[in-house]
């Protein structure tokens, strides 16, 4: 191009009447020439033919039209496939957040919000059910017995019936037995009574009352005469109900030594039974029983041999044995 136009300038100045300017511009065609006269080169723009042009269109509207078969597709198709991919993806993405929410719920939902056969109760039910546990709680019996007539609680050992072990005629009462005192229609004064630690017991509006070392017959004069300045003519029985203050005690080289109840007839033999036997260096020829001031020998030994039997007596209560 540059070469075209410094050409045309050389021939404008040589021969201004002969070269008019001319205009190159991209895709023109210049014809160069060497001039015949003086041997100059002459650039010329050579101009294509009307006919020349037109086929030019045609052959490359020809070419635009020769495609691929996957180029004969029209725009219309191709954007029905697209719109059709879509609604495809965009129906997939909501199925797949629909199924994830579902699970979601599934997974939120507690054991409480299942109803238990109760809930499934009607009202109707819920009051048939309270009217028939009423009813029962009526029917139950219920201890009207007026406030006068309960007693302080009493020590709650184990009850014993005394004519089986013991001669309760014959019985002197301790600290921690239990009474029996029965007023005839005078309920207040009627009941279980404990001996205390100082040996007496407590009546209402009468006070206290000293039983200890006593047997019941003696008992029920004492009872009688103090109910006297409240009751007229008072008629009171008095029964021993439990025993605890008769003991025996085992001292020594015995296995277990202390206090034991002696509740039934023992023997010297039936309590060291009951110690469990004797340590490795126990004396057994040289036992004894201390009951008060006395002493009594026991020669373990001899007595288990069928000797000395008298030794073997019955324990009374405040009883000592000694295993040297």
């Amino acid at each position: 191009m540059v070469s075209g136009v410094l050409a045309s300038a050389q021939a404008q100045s040589q021969a201004p009447s002969q070269a008019p300017t001319v205009e190159i511009i991209g895709g023109d065609k210049i014809v160069i020439k060497r001039d015949a006269s003086d041997g100059h080169l002459i650039g010329l723009k050579e101009q294509k033919p009307a006919e020349n042009k037109n086929t030019g269109t045609a052959a490359s509207g020809a070419a635009a039209d020769k495609k691929t078969p996957s180029d004969t597709k029209t725009t219309a198709d191709k954007k029905a496939a697209a719109d059709k991919k879509a609604a495809a993806d965009k129906k997939a993405v909501a199925d797949k957040k629909a199924a994830a929410d579902k699970t979601a719920v599934a997974d939120t939902k507690t054991p409480a919000d299942t109803k238990t056969p109760a809930d499934t109760k009607t009202p109707a039910d819920k009051k048939a059910a309270a009217d028939k546990k009423a009813a029962a709680d009526k029917k139950a019996p219920v201890d009207k017995k007026p406030l006068a007539d309960m007693k302080p609680p009493v020590d709650t050992k184990p009850v014993v019936d005394m004519k089986l072990l013991v001669d309760t005629k014959t019985l002197k009462v301790g600290p921690g037995d239990v009474l029996k005192v029965d007023v005839w229609d005078e309920s207040n004064f009627s009941g279980p009574y404990t001996i205390r630690a100082d040996g007496a017991i407590t009546l209402p509006l009468v006070g206290d009352i000293a039983v200890g070392g006593r047997t019941h017959s003696e008992i029920e004069p004492l009872i009688t005469a103090a109910l006297s300045k409240y009751i007229t003519q008072p008629l009171v029985t008095v029964t021993v109900q439990t025993v605890v203050s008769r003991k025996y005690y085992i001292d020594g080289e015995a296995v277990r030594t202390g206090e034991f109840s002696l509740l039934a007839p023992t023997t010297v033999l039936d309590a060291l039974s009951r110690a469990g036997g004797f340590r490795d260096y126990a004396d057994l020829k040289k036992i004894y029983i201390l009951r008060g001031d006395k002493r009594m020998p026991f020669n373990y030994k001899a007595v288990i041999h069928g000797k000395n039997l008298s030794q073997n007596i019955s324990l009374e209560p405040g009883d000592h044995i000694v295993v040297p």
